[in-house]
């Protein structure tokens, strides 16, 4: 079979979380990657049922993307505890 690369962009975060995972199954992400896509192929859909976010969820990741530039920021935690503080 020939091999190929691919390349994909992650979340550094998600990346690290996904390696311990599979690394505790005794897999490393690359056969992970793998698995997951032939599984995909051999069922000729998502090997998993995605769900709708519930509204609360949708409405917190508008509000973190699209508002924040209307947010407060803070140069320290002290700014932060007066903000709070305020009446």
């Amino acid at each position: 079979m020939a091999k190929t690369k691919l390349n994909i962009s992650l979340d550094s975060k998600v990346k690290e979380e996904a390696k311990i995972i599979y690394e505790s199954m005794g897999l490393n992400l690359n056969t992970a990657i793998n698995m997951f896509l032939i599984k995909s192929i051999q069922e000729r859909k998502l090997p998993f049922t995605p769900k709708a976010e519930n509204p609360e969820s949708v409405q917190a990741r508008y509000e973190a993307l699209y508002m924040r530039d209307e947010l407060p920021t803070f140069n320290s935690a002290d700014e932060v505890w007066e903000a709070l503080n305020e009446d």
